[in-house]
C-alpha cells in the first residue's frame, strides 16, 4: 500500500549493533528503540551508501529487505520493502530494513577506533585549520554587507552542513 506519508519515510539497512546497550529512559515511549550499524538508506526513491558505517538509534522492528515471497526463492522486491523503485544488487543475508519517518528523533554515534593522537588530535587539527579559513572568508564577505556576529553564525552554519555532507557522502543510483 503506498500512500501519502510514504515521501517522509527513510528506509535505513544495516545489522543490529549489539556492542553498546542503549538505556531507553522512557520505556513506553521508547521501547522499541535499538542501536543499528547503518551502511546505506533509501528517501525518496533515491538509494544512498554511507562512506562508513554509522550507528543510529533505530526505532520499530527490523525486516529482511530481501524476504522471500514463497517458496520459489524469489523475494518480492517492492517498494514497501526497500523504498527504490530498481535495484541492481541484492541485500546481504544479515542486513535488516528499518523504516522511520524523517522527522522522527534519532541519534548518529560515529565510532572510530584508533590511536588517540590520530581520531582525536589529528581530527580537531584538521578540523580548526578548515573552520579557520572558511571563517576568514566569511569574514571579509561580511565585512561589507553583514555584521562581524552574523559572519561567525553563517560559517558555523556551513560548517556544520559540510560536516553532514561529508558524513553521508554522494547520491547513488
Amino acid at each position: 500500500m503506498h500512500d501519502m506519508f510514504d515521501l517522509s519515510r527513510i528506509w535505513l539497512f544495516g545489522k543490529e549493533f549489539n556492542d553498546l546497550k542503549l538505556n531507553n529512559g522512557d520505556a513506553k515511549k521508547y521501547k522499541d528503540s535499538g542501536l543499528a550499524l547503518i551502511y546505506s538508506f533509501s528517501y525518496e526513491g533515491h538509494y544512498y551508501k554511507l562512506p562508513r558505517p554509522v550507528v543510529f538509534v533505530v526505532n520499530g522492528k527490523a525486516h529482511n529487505p530481501d524476504e522471500k515471497a514463497d517458496d520459489s526463492g524469489s523475494p518480492p522486491f517492492t517498494l514497501k520493502n526497500v523504498g527504490v523503485e530498481s535495484k541492481d544488487w541484492r541485500f546481504a543475508s544479515d542486513i535488516k530494513a528499518w523504516i522511520m519517518d524523517k522527522h522522527d528523533l534519532s541519534a548518529a554515534i560515529d565510532i572510530e577506533v584508533g590511536k588517540l593522537e590520530h581520531i582525536l588530535l589529528d581530527a580537531i587539527a584538521i578540523y580548526e585549520e578548515e573552520s579557520a579559513s572558511r571563517s576568514a572568508a566569511a569574514s571579509r564577505s561580511a565585512a561589507a554587507s553583514r555584521s562581524a556576529a552574523a559572519s561567525r553564525s553563517a560559517a558555523a552554519a556551513r560548517s556544520a552542513a559540510a560536516f553532514r555532507s561529508a558524513m553521508i557522502g554522494g547520491h547513488q543510483d
